[in-house]
């Protein structure tokens, strides 16, 4: 087989559907453990957090367990992170994306989540700085 040809069907095999489910559960699978690792964190921590089993946990981060959206968000928040997803144009409908991005700002997929504990503790501080601010009463404030 032809190097063209070779990667003419890898191009092909990573339009599919069944690609794109794989893709996201490895890249899925890949954020929880650095989060895990950046806080020290074992999968019988995040097991005990979630109320399951260690089994449960090790077949998650293997990528075994087919993981539906709700499982997905509440590992996330109880990691201490929020997911946040916008889905993107492919295929036959990329042919008109240039018009979608005249009306819409982002059109990708997007986890937003710090990847770093030096991320993660300057979101935190910039969540209590807002925090701060919506509880403070500015018309109580004496000039």
């Amino acid at each position: 087989m032809s190097m063209d040809k070779l990667s003419k069907l890898v191009e092909d095999i990573e339009k599919t559907p069944g690609y794109q489910l794989e893709s996201a559960i490895v890249d899925v699978t890949e954020d929880i453990c650095e989060i895990m690792e950046a806080k020290g964190l074992s999968r019988a921590d995040l097991a005990r957090e979630l109320g399951k089993s260690r089994a449960w946990a090790t077949k998650v981060l293997r990528g075994d367990h087919n993981m539906t959206l709700k499982t997905v968000v509440e590992v996330f928040w109880s990691l201490g992170y929020r997911l946040k997803m916008q889905p993107e144009l492919t295929g036959s409908n990329a042919a008109w994306t240039q018009t979608a991005r005249a009306y819409a700002s982002e059109s990708v997929v997007t986890v937003h989540y710090p990847r770093t504990p030096a991320e993660e503790a300057s979101r935190y501080e910039e969540e209590l700085v807002e925090q701060t601010l919506e509880a403070v009463d500015v018309s109580s404030v004496a000039a």
